[in-house]
């Protein structure tokens, strides 16, 4: 973690944007390291006085994970969206420790990682965390009418207006293929891509921004396409071409087809939820 913040410097790249999310990893980093062993990779870690998680990767130390706290975020809105608590502290508290986290990346706001990762070099980002995290910010402006957060929201659309390595737009088939990683324009990942959909679906419809509607547009017809190469007849493609998914991202994909069925009733997408789910119970089952 101290040679990815050195190489962003010495790149010029370590911004005034950028130094918040830098020093918490040193600083979270230098606190764990004192008294813990390493973890089971993968590891997520919530540190005293912060609600911002961190993930462990080996030879990287512990890093923040955008995803994974949007994640968090759209658990604590389903529960307090459950409970009619508008006040939402849990997830008001994380939003705003990752707004503060947000750099700034050209003309957009983006929540970028910091750390090498499968020939990505820092700053990158992905499509699947930044829609997740637009999706988060969404829900909390509908849920608790602060408008911080849809102002959040649409900050962070300019990354799928822009293209690599800034951005994560790319003409493909029938509309324009949004990356999974910024820095592989050639790498079309399925779940990444869909669940960034949802993410600008959700945007559109909770904040009424015709911007994120014409995104969702501009994604889905290509979304449409692609989905049936994502079928090998008995389980599910990883990405265009590329490996079968392992259980866990078949589960995933299976698990994003059917939210965008919910919210298109698409045929394509629904009749493919539907055939993931009868592969995954003639192999698991």
């Amino acid at each position: 973690m101290v040679a990815n913040a050195e190489a962003l410097d010495a790149g010029g790249q370590l911004t005034v944007s950028r130094l918040p999310a830098t020093l918490m990893t040193l600083r979270r980093n230098t606190e764990f390291w004192r008294s813990n062993q390493p973890p089971a990779p993968g590891t997520r870690i919530v540190f005293t006085g912060s609600p911002v998680l961190l993930e462990y990767y080996p030879g990287e130390g512990l890093q923040i994970q955008p995803l994974g706290n949007f994640g968090k975020a759209n658990a604590a809105w389903s529960y307090c969206r459950s409970k009619g608590d508008t006040t939402c502290t849990t997830l008001r508290s994380l939003l705003d420790a990752m707004i503060g986290l947000a750099a700034d990346r050209g003309t957009f706001k983006a929540w970028e990682y910091y750390f090498d990762f499968e020939g990505g070099v820092p700053p990158w980002i992905s499509s699947m965390a930044q829609g997740t995290g637009i999706q988060a910010l969404s829900r909390a402006y509908s849920l608790t009418g602060a408008t911080k957060y849809r102002d959040a929201a649409s900050a962070a659309l300019g990354a799928f207006e822009t293209p690599p390595p800034a951005g994560v737009a790319v003409p493909a088939i029938a509309g324009t293929h949004y990356l999974m990683y910024s820095y592989a324009p050639q790498l079309f990942i399925f779940n990444g891509f869909l669940q960034s959909l949802v993410g600008l679906d959700a945007y559109g419809d909770l904040t009424g921004d015709p911007r994120g509607a014409a995104l969702f547009r501009a994604g889905n017809p290509h979304g449409k396409a692609i989905v049936p190469l994502s079928d090998t007849g008995s389980w599910s493609r990883y990405s265009i071409g590329g490996p079968d998914s392992t259980v866990e991202y078949h589960t995933l994909l299976r698990d994003i087809l059917g939210t965008l069925c919910n919210r298109t009733r698409n045929k394509i997408y629904c009749d493919h939820e539907a055939r993931y789910t009868q592969y995954l119970a003639l192999r698991t089952g």
